[in-house]
Parts: structure tokens; sequence; C-alpha cells
């Protein structure tokens, strides 16, 4: 089966079609538990409610991500609202988000194109025995920290870069993501400090944010970290995005944990696929694996941590080796095939 085919055959099964009630339903009940969880935070001002504001933020912003990649509604304004509505409630930019993770998607696993590869982290044998002082030493841990220190350090950072994007771009909906997350931000906080002490607010605000990285950190980490990297254009789109994506296996219940991040080769090949239609189109891309002779790499629940830690553990043991080869994916290619993906939204203007 060829790309083209590929995709007409998932095309006729209807795996495409967006479902608005589907997604319009999720967006209620989470939005209705997150009411219930701040009620709760309100009447009980208890510290230990945070835990189960991250896990709301943590659904909504499945959901956000979702909305990002326009999976909902047929009306692109109509998922931009939507994208708007979560962003309001989790504090995010919806075009900062779809700019940055546009780029993921397009140059998956690239050493030189993809921003989620711009870490400490060595993603290759020659990048870790070509670390020197601290960086070797990173290099040789990268198994132990990176989970934790992710964690910590993950919503800070994409705090960051959302208001510092509306505050420094120019584009159509800067208006109102600034007022949208300026709203976001005195709500949050007054909700936090006029509930509790301060000193109270503060460790609030450390488990809550800590715990929603956490479920982002265990969740996204889980997908490429770890898995083969490229340079250059890819021969076979849809192939590269196999080979260097890891899915996580289950049913129901992990499915709705982990959203759109279990089924991920899926949502890598066919981006704007609705959520709910992923886990349907996984044979086909099992069989087109087999056929180019790439890896379906998909792992239980309770072991997709360990293959990522066995990873980022074999690649760093390469900081004391003194040999020097390049252990990355040979997927480049110099004429301008065409990909079948759909992964870009509209770009600021």
């Amino acid at each position: 089966m060829t790309p083209l085919e590929l995709r007409n055959e998932v095309r006729r099964r209807g795996l495409l079609q967006r479902r608005p009630g589907w997604y319009t339903a999720q967006l209620v009940v989470h939005t209705a538990l997150l009411v219930a969880v701040v009620v709760l935070f309100l009447h009980t001002r208890s510290v230990w409610a945070a835990p189960l504001l991250a896990y709301a933020f943590y659904q909504l912003g499945l959901l956000y991500h979702d909305f990002g990649h326009y999976q909902g509604y047929e009306d692109r304004a109509h998922e931009d609202w939507a994208g708007l509505f979560v962003g309001f409630l989790i504090g995010g930019s919806i075009t900062r988000w779809r700019n940055d993770h546009d780029a993921h998607h397009g140059h998956t696993n690239d050493l030189e194109r993809d921003p989620d590869l711009d870490s400490p982290l060595a993603h290759t044998p020659e990048q870790a025995r070509a670390r020197r002082g601290i960086g070797r030493f990173l290099a040789r841990t990268q198994h132990l920290w990176l989970l934790p220190l992710s964690s910590i350090v993950l919503m800070p950072i994409l705090r960051t870069k959302d208001v510092m994007y509306v505050v420094r771009h120019r584009y159509r909906h800067r208006a109102r993501e600034g007022a949208a997350l300026l709203l976001h931000y005195a709500l949050y906080f007054w909700m936090v400090f006029a509930t509790l002490p301060v000193l109270a607010g503060l460790l609030f605000v450390a488990i809550h944010q800590t715990l929603f990285g956490t479920l982002f950190t265990l969740v996204f980490l889980s997908n490429h970290t770890g898995m083969p990297v490229r340079t250059g254009r890819a021969k076979d789109f849809i192939g590269m995005q196999i080979a260097v994506t890891r899915n996580v296996r289950g049913g129901m219940i992990v499915d709705y944990l982990l959203g759109p991040l279990g089924p991920h080769v899926e949502h890598h090949v066919f981006p704007g696929m609705p959520r709910c239609h992923q886990r349907a189109v996984s044979g086909l891309l099992r069989d087109y694996a087999a056929r180019v002779g790439v890896e379906y790499r998909e792992c239980a629940p309770f072991s997709v941590h360990l293959d990522l830690v066995n990873s980022l553990r074999h690649l760093g043991a390469h900081a004391d080796d003194t040999l020097d080869t390049l252990d990355t994916l040979d997927t480049s290619d110099t004429s301008d095939t065409s990909d079948t993906s759909d992964t870009s939204g509209p770009r600021p203007e």
C-alpha cells in the first residue's frame, strides 16, 4: 500500500471526519470537572485540592492539544474559539502552541529542525561522545534526571513562552489571547491567595503547577524521547513518523488518561484525525510498517517509561566511548517529495 493508497483508505472509512459532538461533550465534561474542583477548593480551603486541579488542567490540556490540530470542528473559526476558551482555562496561547507544535510534527526527531530536541540530552552516541566536563556527566546520567527535572521546569518554561509570545509578536488573535491570559492569571492568583495564607498559597501553586507539569512530562516524553533521530527531509514521511514514535498500548481507560498521546504513531501520521478514531487505523499502520521495514513500537502502560529510560541510559553510556560513529536514521533525501501530513494551522500574521 502506497502512502496515497493508505490515506485514501482512511478517508474511505470516514476516519478523518471531524467529530464536533464528541469534542463538545468532552469540553463540557472537563470544564464541569474544573469548576467542581474549584468549588471544592473554595469550600474546603485545602492545599490538597491542588492535585485534583492539576488533573483537571491536564485533561483540558489534552483537548487544547487536539484543538491546536483542528481535530474537533469543520469550521476553523469555531475551533479557534474552542482553543482560546481552553487556553483561558489553563493559561496558554493556542497560537504559540500551534506554531511550536507544528514545527515538531513537520520535522519530528530531526536533529536540526525539531524544537523538541533542543535540550541538554544526548540524542545520539556521537553527541554523547562529544561531551566534556559537566556535559559528559549530564549525558551519563540523563536517564536519571530527565523525568524529575522536566516535571519541575516544564510549566514555568511553557508559561513564560506563552506570555512572551503574546507580548513580543503581532498576530491576528493577539488581543483576545492576551486578554484571556491576563484574565486567567488574575482569577487564578485571586482564587488562591484570597482563600489561603501566603505560604499555603505558594505551596498550593507549587504543587498544582508541578503535578500539572509531571502529568504532561510523563505523557509527552514517552512518545519520541530515546527513539531514533534523523537529519534531512524524509524519503518516506509515513515510515519516518512510525520509526521515530512510540505508542502506549491500552484500551478505553488508557486512551482516556493519555488522550491522543497513547496512539501517538497514528496521531503523527494523521495529526488532524479526531482522537476517537485513532485506534481504528492502527492495523493499517502496522501493515505499512511491516511492508517498508520499520519498527512499529508499542509498549504497555507500565513499561513505556522503562523503555524510555533504558534508551536514554544506552545513549548516555557512549559518553565514555572513543569511537566516532553517528547513530541516526538515514531518512534524508534531496528530492522534494511530498508528505501526507496535515499538521499546519494558520500562522501568525
